[in-house]
């Protein structure tokens, strides 16, 4: 059991960290259409954080439920341990 939870929150932090690394890599990709200071990069980084949490929860339903049902039928090959 905390093998698959340990496999949910790896997977939860994989989904997570490009979306949050994204938002000043587009900033920084997109510095001619104005001039952005450090403080408006935390300002999108942290406004835009509830909803990577969210986006990367419907992300994570499916595998959610295979890690369910893996509880039941055994079946843990597609499992990374």
């Amino acid at each position: 059991m905390k093998q698959r939870l340990l496999y949910l929150l790896r997977l939860y932090a994989a989904w997570l960290t490009p979306f949050v690394l994204m938002k000043p890599v587009f900033m920084l990709y997109n510095r001619s259409l104005g001039h952005f200071s450090m403080g408006d990069v935390a300002s999108v980084v942290g406004h835009g954080f509830k909803q990577d949490l969210s986006t990367c929860g419907y992300l994570m339903a499916l595998p959610l439920l295979l890690t369910i049902c893996s509880v039941w039928t055994g079946w843990r090959k597609w499992m990374s341990t």
